[in-house]
């Protein structure tokens, strides 16, 4: 089984680690989206930022990709309209309207997110 990981890793040209392989196979048998909290949950005696610093390098390999979930265009847009409205250029139904449809998008995204095969 081991063979599999260590196969993994060297199609991407990356050195194999203990650590490296460790996290490659907890996520790999975990068999959905796995963020870092959820591997700082089941890795509890490896450091946090070996844990990053391990995402981050498959992440520059393309081993894994990350996934966006839409939360800094939601706060941009509040945050735009809040000034705007701050400005006396927006009314309290396009902030409504901002707030609203901003939600609505952002779920949105993540139900098509939990429909997407990793």
């Amino acid at each position: 089984m081991e063979e599999i990981y260590l196969h993994k890793l060297s199609l991407r040209d990356i050195k194999p680690t203990a650590m490296r392989l460790l996290i490659l196979r907890t996520m790999m048998e975990m068999k959905r989206a796995v963020s870092v909290t959820d591997l700082e949950d089941k890795l509890d005696t490896v450091d946090k930022s070996t844990i990053f610093r391990t995402l981050t390098l498959f992440l520059s390999h393309h081993l894994i990709h990350g996934v966006d979930d839409g939360r800094v265009g939601a706060i941009t847009v509040k945050v735009l309209v809040l000034l705007a409205g701050a400005c006396g250029f927006a009314t309290l139904w396009a902030a409504v309207f901002a707030d609203v449809g901003v939600a609505l998008l952002v779920v949105l995204n993540s139900v098509r997110i939990l429909r997407k095969k990793f």
